[in-house]
């Protein structure tokens, strides 16, 4: 299939205000406007404007303390600093401030269960996420859930913000997990299934199949869950860094997907079949989040969303990749294996609590699997989430005690008990508590 590159010509006037995805039912302000900045020569600050005084700001996200590294005060009197797991800004001599100005590092840096901050393109392109900027004043709790926003470009560059393509300076109000933002000059691709921004210095065989494979899955995933709910196409970033290390990260926001490689053996690495396979799995895993519309608030039970996702991309792989039915059949092994350990050392539901939530979608894929294997229903996977969105949307908690009630009907066994069992107990023999899921 080709696809046209559209050269979006938009004239955006000055300040652009977009509606975000303000899909919470709070919709508490942070009285914090936040002003980004990138220059020509990719300097980027940031700048913190309070509508009253306070003593501090504090980050909503803090999954590390790499702010305090990376994060450099335009002012000496300020800086951040890391307590009790959060970062705060604060000044040196303990005084009330009403504005706070930083200049940021803008390179690709892991954080911990959370999204990277920027996400370079090799072209000098970047992604940012705008979760990281949010900030509350003197102290961050859940009645707040919107952030003012204003980002200002380079003349001979343009942004993406929430699907839109903008020309000169945008502000918008973003809520929840915040959104990515592209800011650079490679312009979009855009098909009948969404907006993509794919990385030019990307190998060929993974721009071929962002280009093709993606939109197959889309397809595949509309045709068993139902189209997206959303009125705007969803967007695809594919960003890459040729740097030292090994690292890739993906994952979604509302209505996006992302892919960052940091690597400096990618074209090495393409030419490997396992190491492809393993892409495609990655990219099905992320798709598949846009179709799942509900997620449980809780932590503890991601496993509920992960290995849904990890199960949907090995249904995706063997349909629409006959190929890949060995690489599926293995993995899926090792992730019975994988959670079989963790499940020795604490129960799954104490998963994040121990700093390990991998063990989210290898057990969750465990569970799933066998959910299939006693509904001995095709497609039975597709008909317990349909049938869990639909409960939830009737009212009731997007829950693992909703799910495994649905996963009881389906099945026609009392399996939620001895499910909510092996997720909320330490196991003595992890492959025996697998198995024992299967027996009737």
């Amino acid at each position: 299939m080709r696809y046209i590159l559209l050269f979006m010509t938009l004239s955006i006037s000055l300040a652009v205000s977009l509606n975000a995805h303000a899909t919470s039912t709070s919709t508490s302000t942070s009285n914090v406007d936040i002003l980004i900045l990138r220059s020509s020569d990719n300097i980027w600050t940031l700048d913190y404007k309070l509508h009253q005084p306070a003593k501090q700001l504090e980050f909503i996200r803090n999954p590390d303390n790499s702010r305090v590294k990376r994060w450099t005060p335009v002012s000496d009197n300020f800086k951040i600093i890391y307590q009790n797991n959060k970062e705060y800004v604060v000044t040196k001599d303990g005084s009330a401030f009403t504005h706070a100005a930083f200049t940021l590092t803008p390179t690709y840096k892991h954080l911990p269960k959370d999204y990277a901050p920027f996400s370079p393109f090799s072209d000098g392109g970047m992604l940012f996420h705008s979760g990281r900027l949010f900030a509350c004043i003197n102290s961050c709790d859940d009645s707040v859930n919107q952030w003012h926003l204003t980002l200002t470009i380079p003349d001979n560059e343009h942004a993406i913000v929430n699907g839109e393509l903008v020309t000169k300076a945008v502000s918008w109000t973003d809520s929840n997990n915040g959104m990515n933002i592209y800011v650079g000059k490679q312009q979009p691709i855009v098909t009948d299934s969404f907006i993509a921004l794919i990385d030019s210095g990307l190998p060929e065989k993974i721009t071929t199949s962002l280009n093709s494979d993606i939109p197959t899955f889309m397809n595949y995933f509309e045709k068993h869950l139902g189209k997206l709910q959303s009125n705007s196409k969803p967007t695809l970033f594919a960003s890459y860094a040729n740097a030292k290390g090994g690292s890739s990260e993906g994952g979604t926001l509302p209505n996006q997907i992302f892919m960052h490689w940091n690597m400096s053996n990618l074209e090495k690495k393409v030419s490997d079949d396992h190491f492809l396979h393993k892409t495609l799995w990655f990219f099905a895993h992320e798709a598949a989040h846009l179709f799942q519309h509900v997620h449980p608030a809780d932590d503890s039970q991601s496993w509920i969303h992960e290995g849904h996702a990890d199960m949907l991309a090995a249904h995706a792989l063997t349909h629409l990749f006959p190929d890949t039915t060995n690489y599926v059949t293995k993995k899926i092994e090792n992730m019975k294996n994988h959670c079989a350990e963790g499940i020795e050392q604490f129960p799954l539901s104490k998963a994040a609590d121990n700093g390990k939530f991998r063990y989210y979608y290898t057990c969750g894929i465990t569970i799933y699997h066998a959910i299939e294997l006693l509904s001995q229903k095709p497609q039975s996977l597709f008909s317990l989430w349909n049938r869990f969105q639909k409960a939830v949307e009737s009212g009731e908690e997007a829950n693992q005690t909703t799910l495994l009630k649905i996963a009881d009907q389906l099945t026609n066994h009392k399996v939620a008990d001895k499910m909510a069992h092996f997720i909320n107990n330490k196991h003595q023999n992890g492959q025996a508590a697998i198995n024992h899921l299967t027996k009737t």
